[in-house]
């Protein structure tokens, strides 16, 4: 009896959490034109202060761009570090086309979060105000944090990895160059040129790399240019040699079939002969 209510009980806290998440991403997604709003009059406020103490000009700030309106990418809480630092990116290159404040900066981001991303993020603000703990309130600490929790210790030794035992295989040219270079960038490598071309030229397929190999290339622009030309060609004499074999035998059926017509034993008549009776 007691288990059963106790299985109710759960059941109701459950509709609880999840009714009081849904109103309160309601109330987030409501403010969030209401906070635009007000950065867009506080920027103005500032904009026309310089004006008139006649900073800058009265024209617009470097490295900005007025009159646009960018939308903050929204975030989920997704278990992929991959799908984390692609969002962190994206809304990296928002803050930087605008002068936010770091507080601002954080506000934007926490109105765009759903599902288990808003969860989280008050659970983890609930539990520092209950320990008496500081609030984060900055961008640059909130993504510290978020790092710690959706991109694994073992993430960039991972790619590491990856990058080290990548190959062509049945991929094209180009293909593997952009998984390598992607890797390259989501694990931090730093290395000279020649090394890359080196790791690049290593991974490809032998029948490439034989012939690459006897080419000349000082970037390695110019050697995945050169790759891929090589590729096409081979793929080229691959078809040609395919049409070439098909006809010789072809050809080849053809006369057989020819021969073996024009040696052919007749086929003796079963009718008996016709014979003249003489007079």
């Amino acid at each position: 009896m007691s288990g059963g209510g106790e299985h109710q009980l759960d059941g109701a806290q459950r509709f609880l959490l999840d009714a009081l998440n849904a109103q309160m991403q309601r109330l987030l997604r409501e403010n969030n034109e209401e906070l635009y709003e007000r950065i867009e009059r506080l920027e103005n406020r500032e904009r026309h202060e310089e004006e008139r103490r006649g900073g800058n000009g009265g024209g617009p700030r470097p490295n900005r761009i007025e009159g646009v309106k960018l939308n903050i990418p929204p975030f989920k809480g997704k278990s992929d570090p991959e799908a984390y630092l692609e969002w962190e990116l994206k809304i990296e290159h928002i803050f930087s086309c605008n002068t936010y404040e770091e507080a601002q900066k954080l506000k934007l981001a926490v109105a765009e979060f759903s599902d288990y991303a808003l969860v989280w993020w008050n659970k983890l603000q609930r539990e520092r105000a209950r320990n008496e703990e500081p609030l984060v309130e900055t961008w640059v600490e909130m993504k510290r944090i978020m790092r710690k929790r959706y991109v694994p210790a073992s993430y960039t030794r991972d790619l590491k990895f990856k990058l080290q035992k990548l190959s062509q295989g049945s991929k094209g040219v180009e293909e593997y160059y952009k998984e390598m270079e992607v890797l390259m960038i989501q694990a931090k490598i730093e290395e000279d040129e020649e090394v890359t071309m080196a790791r690049f030229l290593n991974g490809l397929n032998s029948d490439i790399r034989d012939v690459v190999e006897l080419q000349e290339f000082v970037e390695m622009e110019d050697l995945l240019h050169k790759t891929i030309r090589v590729e096409q060609q081979l793929k080229r004499k691959g078809v040609a040699k395919r049409s070439s074999t098909n006809y010789g035998s072809s050809s080849w059926k053809d006369k057989g079939k020819g021969v073996a017509t024009s040696n052919a034993t007749p086929i003796p008549s079963k009718t008996p002969p016709k014979f003249q009776e003489q007079s």
